[in-house]
């Protein structure tokens, strides 16, 4: 064994996942006590945050307190110790960053633990950690070493965004797919997930199909089936989506891509035609209320439809999408007005509901952590279908990256499952302009 190290850790990890406690082996972990200060306005809530941290201080609660603030309380077998630590503002910390500020406060902690063993010439590995890119800036800055918190990051996360494959086959397995609409096929020749889409290619004969994977078939895709409210997809990774979106055997699946890829709006489609066919009671839309910018709204006025209406746009913007098509206003009002199976409600208020047979759709899911995105799947009754969709590329929280986000955790989690199925939308179709934004920008 190496040298058993310290690692402290700032408010912000502990709110992010409360279980990082035992997630440095045999290592110690410190809390400043500045941490537990800020914990503590956290505690009362119904969201995630306050979740973790009040299961934060219930561990340091439930430990033996006077080693918890003496030389340190066993966390486990295997594991290091913790410890809460309380140390006055050092003079040369004192020099650069003000002690008024709380989180200079918690770095000065991980100094004076630093410079306590080498003042007695004791080789003392001390580690920051914090998810807060400017703390760890300033960190390096006295001398300490700092981490991000990595733990819960997904490894080759960008491969879950990567473009659908397009495989090489014989002209005879195409041909056996036009026929027969499926055909027998050994999934390893090209490493396929189960419900994964691909595109067949056959060089020697010239012909392409859309196809998917399931229990050792290709199973043919036709676009022109597929006109839920009369959206047609526009390209191949759309016809992918649609198929999944369709299929009553997907009970989850997920669209990434950037904006104006058609996510919100061929989900949207699909979920009041399936409505209307009587195969879901209702249509339940969330996200995450982010404004695009740090200046909110404040208290609106009116009753709390009216209140998150504002971040819900994105709904009510492809509605008059959909709306505009022939034939498609008198349905989607009366699912909409008359019959009111259409629930659009934030994030925090779906926790401990049970949704049976609904068409549930979780937007802007690359903004959840993957402690929300489990709280909304396990709502789930029986005859529910989840939809997430996200654009990993456009993350609004400060502590999440395309690695470490409820979306990228689920696709890793659920990969290759018999109900689930993913697609990356690559391309844009709102228009030249989003499009070209969205690849240059």
């Amino acid at each position: 064994m190496g040298t058993v190290k310290t690692f402290v850790l700032d408010t912000n990890v502990i709110l992010h996942d409360s279980k990082c406690l035992f997630s440095f082996k045999e290592n110690d972990v410190a809390i400043p006590i500045e941490v537990i200060m800020e914990l503590d306005p956290h505690k009362k809530g119904e969201d995630s945050i306050s979740y973790h941290a009040r299961e934060a201080l219930r561990t340091i609660e439930g430990m033996p307190q006077i080693k918890v603030h003496d030389g340190g309380a066993l966390l486990g077998e295997g594991l290091g110790k913790l410890r809460v630590i309380s140390l006055p503002y050092h003079n040369k910390v004192k020099k650069i960053f003000s002690e008024q500020t709380m989180d200079h406060r918690i770095l000065n902690a991980a100094y004076c633990l630093l410079n306590d063993g080498k003042s007695k010439g004791v080789k003392n590995d001390v580690i920051f950690v914090s998810k807060d890119v400017n703390l760890r800036i300033k960190a390096g800055a006295l001398g300490i070493t700092a981490e991000d918190y990595t733990t819960d990051a997904v490894p080759e996360a960008e491969t879950f965004y990567a473009p659908s494959k397009t495989i090489e086959v014989t002209s005879e397995i195409i041909s056996s797919l036009y026929k027969d609409k499926f055909t027998s096929f050994d999934k390893n020749d090209f490493n396929l997930k189960e419900n994964e889409s691909v595109t067949v290619d056959s060089n020697s004969s010239g012909s392409t199909a859309l196809a998917f994977y399931k229990e050792g078939n290709l199973h043919l895709i036709n676009k022109k089936e597929m006109r839920p409210l009369g959206i047609e997809a526009r390209n191949s990774e759309q016809a992918f989506a649609l198929n999944l979106l369709l299929d009553p055997n997907i009970s989850s699946m997920t669209l990434a891509g950037p904006a104006g890829t058609g996510k919100t709006l061929l989900t949207l489609a699909a979920a009041y035609y399936l409505v209307k066919t009587g195969l879901y009671d209702r249509i339940y839309y969330t996200r995450k209320v982010i404004g695009l910018t740090d200046n909110d709204l404040g208290f609106l006025p009116g009753d709390a439809n009216e209140k998150i209406s504002p971040y819900m746009q994105g709904f009510f913007d492809n509605m008059l999408v959909l709306k505009s098509l022939n034939g498609n206003e008198a349905l989607i009002k009366k699912i909409y007005e008359t019959e009111k199976k259409v629930t659009l409600e934030p994030l925090a208020f779906i926790r401990g509901r049970s949704i049976p047979k609904a068409f549930f759709i979780l937007d802007e899911t690359q903004n959840d952590t993957a402690a929300e995105v489990k709280a909304i799947l396990t709502r789930a009754g029986v005859g529910t279908k989840m939809v997430l969709l996200g654009d990993p590329t456009q993350i609004d929280s400060p502590y999440l990256s395309q690695s470490s986000n409820g979306l990228t955790h689920f696709i890793s989690r659920f990969n290759g499952e018999k109900t689930y199925g993913h697609v990356s939308l690559v391309k844009g179709e709102r228009s030249d302009l989003a499009e070209l934004a969205a690849r240059l920008l």
